[in-house]
């Protein structure tokens, strides 16, 4: 089967609690190793001090039942990055898209564009993102499956900064789907 990815808009980005800088141990659920490099326990998910650009701010620990934990990165203009690693609940998110999007990844439901049988390995949404010191922003989730959780890899900056594509450096999202792999 071919793997399929779908895609659709975000309006808001997810509100957490339980954080620690990323220079103390890991929060609940984490552990931290001596290079620094952070690992959700349950998903296998590894946030590293930097990821292209991006210097790893803090760490989350579990906030609201699904949300397991969240690493922040960010650069030098501002860009953001985070890792959400979620539990699946039907019905809950932030978007209709991001319901629909996680409910075809967990229970497989047919993505109306793709053909008859393909399996769906990941999704996409984008759109405009809340803002950052009071500019408007635009973000970029990409979804997977890891180890029976959902992990979101975020892309969020300013309007005004420009793209990283644009002057030849890899975005966020592309180095965290790499650092996550193939999932399930």
């Amino acid at each position: 089967m071919k793997p399929t990815i779908c895609g659709g808009l975000i309006a808001t980005v997810f509100a957490f609690t339980s954080s620690l800088a990323a220079d103390g141990p890991g929060p609940a659920g984490w552990t931290k190793s001596a290079y620094g490099i952070y690992s959700h326990t349950e998903s296998g998910v590894t946030c590293p001090p930097r990821i292209g650009v991006y210097t790893l701010g803090q760490v989350d620990g579990p906030a609201n039942p699904n949300f397991l934990g969240t690493c922040h990165y960010s650069d030098a203009e501002d860009r953001r990055g985070l890792i959400h690693v979620r539990r699946y609940m039907r019905g809950v998110g932030d978007t209709p898209v991001a319901i629909g999007n996680d409910q075809m990844l967990m229970e497989g439901t047919q993505n109306k564009d793709a053909p008859q049988g393909a399996k769906t390995a990941g999704t996409y949404r984008g759109g405009p993102g809340p803002n950052i010191g009071g500019e408007p922003t635009r973000i970029l989730v990409q979804t997977t499956v890891k180890n029976g959780l959902l992990v979101d890899c975020v892309e969020w900056q300013k309007n005004s900064t420009p793209s990283l594509v644009r002057i030849g450096v890899a975005p966020f999202s592309q180095h965290c789907s790499e650092l996550l792999g193939p999932g399930k």
